[in-house]
């Protein structure tokens, strides 16, 4: 199986990774919310991450995460407590 399943970008911020990648959907003719998906890593709970993941598992279906890392320094995402 030659299918393309994932891929990373990656690189300093302000080079364009987001914009490169949204444009070229865009150039595909995918639509936002219809053909994948925008998630902003600082607006959503980890739960809420896993739920989209899954709903979003089928063939042919896009997310893109960005800046996902910061899911992990936000606190509504994990809980009220840290240890």
């Amino acid at each position: 199986n030659t299918a393309l399943n994932g891929l990373i970008v990656t690189g300093n911020a302000g080079m364009g990774k987001t914009r490169s990648v949204k444009k070229a959907l865009d150039d595909a003719n995918y639509i936002e919310n219809e053909d994948y998906h925008y998630v902003k890593g600082s607006s959503i709970s980890a739960v809420a991450l896993f739920a989209l993941l899954w709903q979003n598992r089928e063939k042919g279906k896009i997310t893109i995460l960005d800046d996902v890392d910061e899911i992990k320094f936000n606190q509504s995402t994990i809980g009220s407590s840290t240890k």
